[in-house]
């Protein structure tokens, strides 16, 4: 069933209230702070912060500000035809513009939505019609780039294609272990790096799907969902020095990439023991990843559980 609730590409509703309600208890006490004086360098970061400004806060001056880029800016819509980016870029710019548009969605006056919708239609529809030479990581990330472009476009029959090319892939190119051989194995240098990319696209594609109405966390096949390799891919954090197919970044460089790209660990965690993964968010968090959802540890936080006679624990 195909229900976009158009709220933001990767939360809804109940994630806003679950805010709402658990203010006060960390995670979200933290995010709220950190939102209150975020100020990303960035035209994409600075409209996703402010997207959640206006979601989480009701900050109708920073919906100005998201609009602004969107409608009069063009922000995301002119990608560059030199080459001086690449097919995954591309998505994850497309998926980023859609996530903020649908952060003010309901603010943008009827003629400046059509207008805009016109322009996102044509990108997606660029997107989706390259095939050729794309890595399995690029097929993943086309993947995800369409479940958005579904949802900001309401094309149920792009979701329906999206939502199988992810079944798809998950059910052939995961290892019972977590890794896409089709990744690693093929990777010359920076295997990590591809299966953390491989690991986000999957989980940023399960979210966009989940919300919008198909649950594609809870597809697996032969006992593996997308969350076996995000689980893989997550553990490198920490543990870098076993890592076995190619030498792994060095210390400072493997915590570039995972901050940089933390954003999707939050819809994991979500989805797991919380005491799977506490010691890595407890050092990467507050998140905010503009490219994989923002500031995900407000939209995709589990508040702490209270421990005896209430107090927190």
């Amino acid at each position: 069933m195909f229900e976009p609730e158009h709220v933001g590409l990767y939360f809804g509703t109940t994630e806003i209230e679950t805010v709402n309600t658990h203010a006060r208890r960390e995670p979200f006490k933290s995010a709220l702070a950190t939102l209150s004086t975020l100020q990303p360098a960035d035209d994409f970061g600075a409209a996703v912060a402010d997207g959640f400004r206006y979601r989480f806060a009701g900050d109708e001056a920073a919906a100005a500000r998201t609009r602004d880029l969107l409608i009069n800016r063009g922000l995301g819509l002119n990608l560059p035809t030199d080459g001086s980016i690449s097919y995954l870029q591309a998505c994850a710019v497309t998926m980023a513009t859609g996530q903020a548009f649908e952060l003010v969605r309901d603010t943008l006056p009827d003629d400046a939505r059509r207008g805009w919708l016109s322009v996102y239609n044509q990108q997606v529809e660029m997107l989706r019609a390259v095939t050729d030479d794309l890595s399995l990581v690029d097929e993943i990330w086309r993947t995800a780039m369409k479940l958005a472009g579904a949802v900001v476009l309401e094309r149920d029959d792009v979701f329906v294609l999206a939502r199988d090319d992810f079944q798809r892939i998950v059910g052939t190119h995961i290892h019972p272990e977590g890794y896409l051989p089709g990744v690693v194995e093929k990777a010359s240098g920076g295997a990590l790096e591809q299966q953390l990319y491989a690991a986000k696209g999957l989980t940023l594609a399960a979210e966009i799907g989940t919300q919008a109405g198909a649950d594609l966390w809870a597809f697996e096949a032969r006992g593996i969902s997308a969350k076996t390799a995000a689980i893989y891919a997550a553990a490198y954090y920490e543990y870098r020095d076993t890592w076995k197919w190619d030498e792994p970044p060095s210390p400072e460089d493997n915590d570039a990439l995972y901050v940089s790209n933390a954003g999707f660990f939050e819809m994991l965690n979500r989805k797991l023991d919380p005491i799977v993964l506490q010691s890595t968010m407890e050092k990467l968090r507050p998140v905010f990843d503009p490219f994989g959802g923002g500031l995900t540890t407000l939209s995709h936080g589990v508040p702490v559980r209270r421990g005896l006679f209430g107090f927190l624990g």
